[in-house]
């Protein structure tokens, strides 16, 4: 399974629709705002019904949550295992993903504040069904790189393994 940013396929989408929180000071979270982008698995032959949500702070990747909507019997039979299942579906920091001492408490924020957000969760979804119903996009040895470093693709992205998916 390889995570592919929304905006890589939906940039436009992306930048009117990617959701935003403000921290306030006096949290055990730096204040400051926080965005949420979303990666969904770009294996075609793949339902699993999941996003890993990305939150950027200072342009800086501080957490990297793996969300799944659907019900527990859903993942139970995606996946096969009854035990692995639970670590699929709801929110869950990813293994993989990037982390940081602050981690913990943004996981604590998704699961009281964004997990009850309906219209945020409903957006989830529809990002997920228009990501898996369009192509993938193939990027350029000179543009851009879709990361969002800044640097051209084949001095970022392109070498490392991704089947020539920039993430």
């Amino acid at each position: 399974m390889m995570m592919e940013p929304f905006h890589a396929r939906f940039l436009d989408i992306a930048k009117k629709e990617t959701r935003g929180i403000i921290i306030p000071p006096g949290k055990n979270i730096p204040a400051g705002e926080y965005f949420l982008t979303e990666s969904y698995c770009n294996d075609n032959d793949c339902d699993c019904r999941r996003v890993f949500i990305n939150i950027i702070h200072n342009e800086n990747m501080v957490a990297t949550i793996g969300y799944g909507w659907e019900n527990l019997k859903f993942y139970e039979e995606w996946i096969g295992d009854k035990l692995m299942a639970v670590d699929v579906k709801g929110p869950i920091l990813e293994l993989g993903g990037q982390q940081s001492p602050y981690s913990e408490e943004l996981l604590k924020l998704f699961k009281e504040v964004m997990v009850h957000d309906t219209t945020f969760i409903e957006r989830l979804k529809k990002h997920y069904a228009m990501f898996k119903s369009s192509k993938k996009k193939k990027i350029g040895r000179n543009e851009h790189c879709p990361c969002g470093s800044g640097k051209k693709y084949k001095k970022c992205c392109l070498d490392k393994d991704t089947g020539g998916l920039c993430l």
